[in-house]
């Protein structure tokens, strides 16, 4: 009977052995297929190329038929995580100051750019998504957030073509309304 027993006990361990040993190899594996999925590709050193001190202007149309508000400041646009994210910080002074931090992605599982933006002059982060337009040459992200204080959702388009990011508003009408304008002129890398 001790013999059995042992042989059960024997049979058991090499059973679970072996079981913990596929495991192993499937994390490997899992493990290898992200690290694979997560290096930084061609898109990422398009957002790369936007690194640098800036020279940040912003236009804010608050009311379409008045001029715009009209900020100036400074950042810097720099590669984070690997060269996975550009992160850029700007300061700016106007009728009233503000800061605002963006982050930039490429995500490489939808094939997309990615935005993610928080500023003073609210309490909410920004998100938008979208693909870089080859015959615009520029990168055009979707989004929509809760506009206070009513907190009806509002979408908004962004293009960045060249230095200009520019920020559309969804009316309801059905039109877009270009409300913020910003142009980062790099100064050094």
């Amino acid at each position: 009977m001790k013999r059995v027993l042992l042989l059960i006990a024997l049979a058991t361990s090499v059973l679970a052995t072996s079981i913990v040993a596929q495991q192993q190899v499937n994390v490997d594996e899992m493990m290898a297929s992200y690290a694979e999925m997560s290096k930084p590709v061609a898109e990422h050193r398009r957002l790369e190329a936007r690194a640098g001190k800036l020279d940040v202007t912003t236009k804010l149309w608050l009311d379409p038929a008045q001029p715009p508000v009209v900020f100036r400041g400074s950042g810097e646009a720099k590669m984070i995580l690997g060269g996975r994210f550009l992160q850029v910080t700007t300061k700016l002074n106007g009728k009233t100051s503000a800061e605002a931090l963006q982050l930039f992605g490429f995500d490489t599982r939808t094939n997309e750019y990615t935005l993610t933006g928080f500023d003073t002059l609210g309490t909410y982060a920004i998100s938008a998504a979208g693909k870089y337009d080859e015959t615009q040459n520029a990168m055009i992200l979707a989004g929509s957030y809760l506009e206070p204080p009513t907190n009806e959702e509002r979408k908004y388009r962004f293009v960045m073509k060249g230095d200009v990011f520019s920020l559309y508003f969804a009316m309801p009408d059905g039109k877009e309304m270009l409300v913020a304008e910003t142009t980062y002129r790099k100064v050094s890398r």
